[in-house]
């Protein structure tokens, strides 16, 4: 209401009139409740009257000249804002036409300025602006004379930016169409990949996806002949493709035809752009074949495998400059594509090429190409079966080089395996096409001959022998060698292949037993003694755990005198079923299976026990002299054992004397000069055995720094009668004693024999002459006697 105008005096007259208002209905409430009350008449008409006394009227009438005075004062003021508002319009109206007449002189002034401003009229500058709002930006608008800073120039201006615009849109759409067509390629070229088995399969695939998805005019992809240094294609696509018949590309430097974007790529291992084909100088041999095809850009990339430059990707756009970074950058990501599947390709033939070879290898021998068991098996279960049905025969050999462990330890494995080629050779040519050889390992072959009987079997091997014994020329070794055969027939000597292999096996050795390069059928003695061999070689195994072992001692006497001054600990073998088992059948069975080890450690410590407890005793001093196998002797701890057995008995190390062959000594005298040195910084003598039965050098005798020689039995045994025996004795005994060594004899069984000795000047002797090998007790009890005369104790004829 105060916006509207009212005065606060009108306010107030309309709060005296509410108020008044408000106190002539609080009575008309307490009249209306005298009336509604059940009181008697006389209440009702006092409520009339309350209604009707003179303070109602005038309080009724004050209320309405209030109001009345309210609506006097508000007419005026409407009236007056009237007045003001047909006064402002009057104003108004004036302004207006005083505007309508200014705007009008103003466009009539600005009319002929409008022409210059505007350049033309306005329906011309509207068709212009039509035209170039439909996109015909190619149409020069003409601006005349004068009109150089008009909207029309302006409009000129503008479509001339808007076409240069418009070139460059042009111009970017084709370049993202080609890269859109470059990655669609990329895409089927990863897809093929993926699809393709090998590189014949992938190339035409990437080459078509190139022009076809691509957008490029011409692909193809060449391999490097790496001989040559020539590029061949092997895939192509696209117009142009007679352009590659004849074509020269080289990647070497010195080649004319190597200098190009192709050639360069290659060898320098990198992408070459050429963006102007038909100008580009390093094009020039190739321009004359390019021109025919209007190509305008090559993209030369080289292709990778095993990480060596293996082709090229070459690709032909149809315009100049069109590779760009971007498709370069694309193109590169295809050639490493391509590179990723070469590598996956040579990954699968290398591991076809191991598989194969793995396959190889599981039916056929790695170093000679023979047959293997595995196919040996199927072809002689073929062969068994096939003799079975017809009644034919069928030999199985089994062949082994003799002393070929010699060659691979002098020669060398390098001259061993070539040996084994060269003996594999010899004998596939000898035998039939339907015979097997096959190589087990090491030198053994089985050879499977179907249809053969005894004198066939006898005949081919003949003929294998007369093979394997002609000269060998490897390296720059002459080398000639024999061959151990042993020969089983089906089906006497077996029905399957486990059999047959073990009775050829078993005679085999027989034939190594009987002088070698020979052969010999299988028989049931072999047989017999075969199982024996594996019964003691089982049974060998726990005699010492089982005290089967024990140690008997011959007694060393001094010729001069009598007097025994040592003792040859000698191993026995009693079986409580076999009963008692040659050294000599079982000592080369625990070499061959080393056992040897544990025995002949269990011996050296039962000796020095033994010599310990006489020692104490009072008998001695005695020197127990203990045998050494090559087995032992070769194993480096020796020196090690011997110490720690000597210092566990107590024994004093010059009562201990070792024994070695010949052979064991002279098989690797450096080896043995450095443990015999090792052996005597401890104290220990060392003697050698059976002295003038193998091939001693004289000057590694020196080295040896021997304490005394063993004179082999087999120059004693006919000293009394051969000269000659005679002879070599008195040699060994002047020999030893200008080194400065002592000298035993053993095997002396007479006393002719031991005067002999003595009057040469030999030291010692032992034999049955003075004592058969005894128990421990025994031998104490004869070494108490303290001189011997001959023949005691059980002494005769016999061997040690």
């Amino acid at each position: 209401m105060r916006q509207a105008g009212f005065t606060e005096r009108g306010f107030a007259l309309l709060a005296e009139a509410k108020a008044e208002s408000d106190a002539l209905a609080s009575t008309e409430r307490a009249a209306m409740r005298w009336s509604e009350s059940a009181r008697p008449l006389d209440a009702r008409q006092q409520a009339n009257l309350m209604l009707h006394d003179a303070a109602y009227q005038a309080a009724s009438a004050g209320i309405v000249q209030r109001i009345g005075t309210f609506m006097q004062e508000r007419d005026r003021h409407a009236q007056a804002e009237v007045h003001a508002a047909k006064r402002t319009a009057r104003l108004m109206f004036g302004l207006q036409v005083a505007f309508t007449l200014l705007l009008f002189w103003t466009v009539w002034r600005s009319y002929g300025a409008s022409q210059r401003i505007l350049g033309t009229t306005p329906d011309a500058l509207h068709a212009c602006i039509a035209r170039i709002g439909e996109g015909d930006f190619g149409t020069p608008i003409a601006v005349p004379a004068g009109r150089a800073h008009s909207v029309l120039a302006w409009l000129e201006q503008t479509r001339g930016a808007l076409a240069r615009l418009d070139a460059q849109h042009r111009g970017t759409e084709a370049r993202n169409r080609r890269l859109m067509q470059l990655y669609t390629a990329l895409s089927q070229c990863n897809q093929a990949i993926v699809r393709a088995a090998d590189e014949a399969e992938l190339f035409p695939q990437v080459c078509r996806s190139a022009v076809v998805c691509g957008g490029m005019k011409m692909a193809w992809i060449g391999m490097l002949d790496a001989e040559t240094g020539a590029l061949h294609p092997v895939a192509w696509h696209g117009d142009g493709t007679d352009y590659l018949r004849g074509l020269q590309i080289s990647v070497r430097a010195d080649s004319p035809f190597g200098h190009g974007p192709t050639g360069t790529a290659m060898r320098e291992d990198r992408p070459c752009w050429c963006q102007d084909f038909q100008n580009d100088p390093a094009t020039a041999p190739w321009r004359e074949r390019g021109a025919r095809h209007a190509w305008g850009a090559l993209a030369a990339l080289p292709l990778h495998r095993g990480g060596k430059v293996a082709g090229a990707f070459n690709l032909y756009a149809g315009e100049a400059h069109a590779l760009d970074s971007d498709m370069q950058a694309l193109l590169i990501e295809m050639a490493l594509d391509i590179d990723f599947a070469l590598e996956g390709f040579e990954r699968e033939r290398q591991r076809q090429r191991a598989e194969g070879r793995i396959q190889y290898l599981a039916r056929h021998d790695a170093l000679t190409g023979l047959p293997n068991r595995l196919q040996l098996q199927d072809h002689a279960c073929y062969a068994i079966s096939l003799a079975k049905r017809s009644g034919g025969g069928l030999a199985m050999m089994f062949l082994d080089l003799d002393h070929f462990k010699h060659i691979n330890d002098t020669l060398g494995h390098g001259v061993g395996d070539a040996l084994l080629v060269e003996m594999a050779r010899r004998l596939r040519g000898r035998l039939r096409e339907e015979d097997m050889v096959t190589r087990l390992g090491g030198d053994e072959f089985i050879l499977l001959l179907p249809g053969t009987d005894a004198p066939g079997a006898a005949h081919v091997a003949h003929k294998l022998l007369a093979a394997i014994s002609q000269p060998c020329r490897i390296e720059q070794y002459d080398l000639t060698v024999t061959a151990s055969i042993g020969i089983a027939l089906y089906p006497g000597d077996g029905t399957d292949l486990d059999s047959l292999s073990r009775s050829a096996d078993v005679a085999m050795y027989r034939a190594k037993q009987e002088n070698r390069n020979g052969y010999r059928f299988f028989t049931a003695e072999m047989q017999a003694r075969s199982a024996r061999h594996l019964l003691l070689g089982n049974a060998l195994r726990h005699a010492v755990e089982r005290d089967q072992l024990e140690l008997h001692y011959q007694p060393q006497v001094d010729l001069a005198d009598g007097r025994i001054v040592g003792a040859e600990a000698l191993l026995r073998w009693r079986h409580p079923e076999l009963g008692a088992v040659s050294p000599a059948e079982f000592i080369p069975m625990a070499e061959d299976t080393g056992l040897i080890l544990p025995i002949g450690a269990w011996v050296l410590q039962q000796a020095a026990i033994q010599a310990k407890s006489w020692l104490d005793g009072g008998i001695g001093p005695l020197v127990v002299a203990v045998n050494l196998s090559a087995v032992q002797f070769r194993h480096p701890d020796l020196p090690e054992q011997v110490a720690r057995i000597l210092d566990e008995a107590g024994l004093p190390p010059q009562c201990l004397e070792l024994e070695l062959t010949e052979g064991v000594a002279t098989h690797d005298p450096q080896a043995a000069i450095a443990i015999m040195g090792r052996l005597r910084e401890l104290g220990v003598r060392m003697s050698l055995d059976d002295f003038g039965t193998g091939y001693s050098s004289l000057g590694y005798l020196k080295k040896f720094k021997l304490y005394k020689l063993k004179i082999d039995r087999s120059f004693v045994r006919d000293l009394c009668t051969d000269p000659e025996d005679m002879a070599i004795v008195s040699a060994i005994i002047g020999m030893a004693g200008n080194l400065g060594l002592k000298t035993i004899a053993e095997g002396v069984e007479t006393a002719e024999q031991m005067q002999l000795l003595r009057e040469t000047g030999c030291h010692e002797g032992q034999g049955y002459f003075y004592s058969k090998p005894l128990p421990a007790a025994g031998f104490a009890v004869l070494a108490a006697a303290g001189r011997m005369t001959g023949q005691v104790a059980g002494g005769g004829q016999g061997q040690t």
